[in-house]
C-alpha cells in the first residue's frame, strides 16, 4: 500500500516527467525511441544511453545479434532476466516487436524489442524500477513501447 505523502509525491512528479521527453534516434543502427530525460541523469553510449536515479534506470540500445534470428534474441533477453532471479509478469512478442515485464523481490523491469532493417540487429530498452514507482512508470513503459521503432524504411 503506498502511503498518502509517497502517492503526493508521485502525482507531482508524474506530470513534470510527462513533459520532460526528446526524441532519442541512432543514426547507426537506425532505431529512435522517445526518452523521458526528466527521470534522471542522462548519459549517452556508443549504443544508446542510460537515464538513471536512485530508484530508477533506463537504458536504450541497439545491439547487434546475428546469427541470432529476433524470436531467438528476445528468449535470449528473457532468460538473461530469469537468470537474474527476475519472474516473468507478462509478455507479448509478434515477429518483429517484444515486449515483457518480470519482477524480482521489489523490483520491477520492463523491456521492450524491436527488430531492425538489417535482420541482425535489435533495438531496445529496459526499465528497472521499485514497487514504489508502479503508478509513475506506467505510462513512461506506454510511451516507450509506442515510441520505439525503426527510424529509416526498410
Amino acid at each position: 500500500m503506498i502511503a498518502a505523502g509517497a502517492l503526493a509525491a508521485l502525482l507531482l512528479a508524474t506530470p513534470a516527467l510527462a513533459q520532460d521527453w526528446r526524441a532519442y534516434e541512432n543514426s547507426t543502427l537506425s532505431y529512435a525511441v522517445d526518452v523521458p530525460v526528466g527521470l534522471g541523469q542522462v548519459a549517452e553510449t556508443t549504443e544508446g544511453l542510460v537515464i538513471q536515479s536512485p530508484t530508477v534506470t533506463l537504458t536504450v540500445f541497439g545491439l547487434v545479434v546475428a546469427p541470432m534470428d529476433f524470436a531467438t534474441a528476445t528468449q535470449t533477453a528473457i532468460a538473461s532476466s530469469e537468470e537474474e532471479g527476475f519472474v516473468l509478469t507478462d509478455r507479448r512478442v509478434t515477429p518483429d516487436w517484444a515486449r515483457y515485464g518480470a519482477v524480482n523481490g521489489a523490483q520491477l523491469q520492463a523491456v521492450g524489442l524491436v527488430a531492425l532493417c538489417d535482420g541482425q540487429s535489435v533495438a531496445a530498452y529496459e526499465l528497472r524500477y521499485m514497487e514504489a514507482d508502479v503508478a509513475a512508470m506506467a505510462p513512461v513503459i506506454e510511451r516507450l513501447d509506442g515510441t520505439l521503432r525503426v527510424s529509416r524504411p526498410c
